[in-house]
């Protein structure tokens, strides 16, 4: 399964301000319409399968209470349910705030950051009774962000339970078991009762965690599958930014802060395991979304450190400048250009990907990849996320003026337009449905 990352600070500052004059054309009652001029996605070159249906997780304004989760089924033809939890569970949104969310083992977690919750959703397309429905949900303060490996999820939490007066807060890193999440229950998990063995500290405000990556089994670089790499952004506490990035390591069962890596710029916003490599945004010391970068580091497990990649000529390889996200899926690296305005959307997106080789020590490879058609792409007005489909399908998101219904653009690997579709307020994530 494939996603994309989202810069969650900026969700978390400017979409409320979004909201105030709202021009509601997103109902939010149930609706399932039939996308029109669909075309339905179809198996890669090398044979992969396309997803049955894709999530997408609807913001829908800090403060509100109106984050909603769409369904589009692709098996039934392109049939677009709105507000799909709803028609589930007879419940009216979601809660508030929804930044991200992921799904493993049948089931869909949806981070909500303004209800303080992760909330798990049965995703087995072949159970009718209970697909859709509310599986439990877990209480974390601020979640941010979440990665699944194995049995256990991993969520950010910007503000931990306690901090010492006067000192910078921390966050923390919340881990729970996804497996105790069983159909025709809601099991409820209070921020109270997770075990303190369940916790980690980290820096201040983590806005993104990631797994560390390896190619195969046999490939050498499995050991950075043992930990994960948390950015911690500060950015929710100008002008004392964080510059850090946290190592866990979770081999064998362990759960254990191992250090931090410190970094020359502040704020890191976007973590990505390439292999032996992370690939970090960074804001920097501005305020704004106008100082962005992108850095390739070499990764340095024993030494806890972050290593900027030096070329053979001994060169420092020059960052990426203006790289508002990036995605790493499949050994491409997509990286969209642009600057950041409110809730988090990229203003002039320019879509631009590299193909960077697990031990390259030069750079990037030149290799452009082809996102999808200008003639399209060229209508965005709030670019907020980009995704990349099991076969390698690509999925935008468009949150147009934050107030009314956003936008899907969907295209197929060769980047050929096959559907565009109203989405809910302010889209921000799409997780994609396999059998």
């Amino acid at each position: 399964m494939r996603y994309a990352r989202k810069l969650v600070p900026f969700l978390l500052v400017f979409v409320a301000l979004a909201t105030a004059c709202r021009k509601d054309e997103y109902p939010s009652n149930v609706e399932s319409v039939n996308i029109e001029e669909y075309t339905a996605p179809s198996e890669d070159k090398a044979g992969t399968p396309p997803p049955v249906g894709m999530y997408v997780l609807n913001n829908g304004g800090k403060g509100n209470y109106e984050s909603t989760l769409d369904y589009v089924d692709f098996a039934a033809g392109g049939v677009y349910h709105h507000n799909f939890f709803a028609e589930k569970n007879n419940i009216p949104s979601l809660g508030d705030n929804g930044l991200t969310m992921k799904i493993a083992q049948k089931k869909l977690f949806i981070v909500l950051n303004g209800s303080h919750k992760v909330m798990v959703i049965c995703a087995d397309v072949e159970d009718e009774e209970n697909f859709g429905k509310l599986l439990g949900e877990v209480g974390v303060n601020q979640p941010s962000d979440i990665a699944i490996v194995g049995d256990y999820a991993y969520v950010t939490s910007m503000i931990r339970p306690k901090t010492a007066e006067g000192r910078k807060p921390l966050g923390e890193v919340v881990r729970f078991d996804i497996t105790q999440f069983v159909k025709g229950g809601e099991k409820r998990i209070e921020q109270g009762d997770i075990p303190r063995a369940d916790r980690v500290a980290v820096g201040c405000q983590p806005v993104s965690i990631v797994q560390g990556s390896a190619m195969n089994a046999d490939d050498g670089y499995t050991k950075y599958m043992d930990y994960l790499f948390v950015a911690n952004s500060g950015s929710l506490n100008a002008p004392e930014f964080d510059n850090t990035v946290s190592f866990i390591s979770i081999a064998d069962g362990e759960f254990a802060q191992k250090g931090m890596a410190t970094l020359e710029r502040k704020q890191p916003l976007c973590v990505l395991g390439a292999y032996d490599y992370l690939m970090v945004v960074t804001k920097g010391d501005s305020e704004f979304g106008d100082d962005l970068q992108l850095q390739k580091y070499a990764v340095d497990i024993d030494k806890v450190e972050l290593k900027p990649v030096v070329k053979e000529s001994g060169e420092l390889l020059p960052p990426k400048k203006d790289v508002a996200k990036a995605v790493f899926d499949g050994g491409t690296l997509f990286m969209l250009k642009g600057h950041l305005s409110g809730a988090g959307a990229i203003s002039q997106p320019s879509f631009r990907t590299t193909v960077p080789k697990a031990s390259d020590k030069e750079g990037y490879s030149k290799t452009d990849v082809v996102v999808g058609s200008r003639e399209y792409l060229s209508t965005i007005e709030a670019l907020t996320a980009l995704a990349i489909a099991p076969n390698y399908d690509r999925v935008v998101l468009d949150a147009r003026n934050y107030t009314s219904s956003g936008r899907i653009l969907y295209f197929n690997v060769d980047g050929k337009h096959l559907w565009s579709a109203r989405a809910g307020i302010i889209p921000v994530a799409v997780a994609f449905q396999t059998k």
